[in-house]
């Protein structure tokens, strides 16, 4: 399951680097997906993680860094995945089906 969401993720953005649950947590029964490059990574042209927030009004702005690319999070949610934080610089993502 998580080598199809990779190949996807991948296919959109060929410079983002993946690996699996598996191998973040030496756990062979771990399922999901490890962002290698969480802080500071891109996807298809955002941050990974954190986005520049605006008012409605637009007068003022702030760093969201507990949200995550919003290209990224359609993907993820459009095939049944789910962002989890494993700290503040590290994400990862399990399917929820």
């Amino acid at each position: 399951m998580n080598n199809t969401i990779i190949k996807k993720l991948q296919s959109i953005d060929p410079s983002l680097r993946l690996k699996t649950t598996a191998e973040f947590y030496n756990d062979p029964t771990s399922t999901g997906i490890w962002f290698i490059d969480s802080e500071g990574g891109e996807f298809d042209g955002e941050p990974i993680i954190g986005r520049w927030e605006v008012n409605e009004a637009g007068t003022d702005a702030w760093f969201d860094s507990a949200s995550i690319s919003e290209k990224l999070e359609k993907v993820l949610k459009d095939n049944g995945w789910c962002v989890e934080f494993y700290d503040s610089r590290t994400l990862t993502a399990f399917y929820q089906g």
